[in-house]
């Protein structure tokens, strides 16, 4: 117990068993919605960020956070294969993803050249683009995180322990 291993080692034991439980919902249940977003944090790397979104048996929908990847570039093809990589690593099917939701960025939105063009015209062609709205108060918390160095603080504590428990 007084081995400096033993804290990373639950924390990674509760993560498993936390992931396995959620992620078994986002599996089992169809259709998926997929929710992407890419931010660049404190120390100036570009992160992706990916989601999933589902109902439960009560028909309230459910997120599932499930993926960090930091981005060597944002293109679209780039921010394409980072998607595709989480989905394939956490075992999510593409048949049941039938919704794409990412900000109004054009690497993001784009309808020709874009990743919601990339991924509905090579991998989910059954999937629907919806411009995401949560994109709003993101940039809110952004903004209001450059004013206040309490807050930016807070998410920059928030980001460290997702990069702990995610990668």
């Amino acid at each position: 117990y007084r081995s400096h291993d033993i804290p990373g080692e639950f924390l990674k034991a509760i993560k498993e068993q936390l992931e396995e439980r959620t992620l078994n919902h986002a599996r089992e249940i169809q259709p998926i919605a997929v929710l992407a977003d890419e931010a660049t944090d404190l120390r100036r790397r570009t992160i992706l960020s990916v989601c999933t979104r589902t109902l439960n048996l009560k028909g309230e929908p459910v997120e599932t956070f499930i993926g960090l990847r930091e981005l060597e570039s944002t293109t679209a093809v780039t921010v394409t294969e980072s998607i595709l990589n989480v989905l394939e690593k956490r075992n999510i099917n593409l048949k049941n993803v039938f919704w794409l939701s990412f900000d109004g960025a054009s690497n993001m939105s784009g309808n020709k050249n874009g990743t919601q063009a990339l991924m509905i015209t090579n991998h989910t062609q059954d999937a629907v683009f919806i411009h995401c709205r949560s994109h709003a108060l993101q940039l809110v918390c952004v903004n209001a995180a450059q004013k206040y160095a309490e807050i930016k603080r807070i998410f920059s504590c928030l980001n460290s322990l997702w990069r702990l428990l995610y990668n």
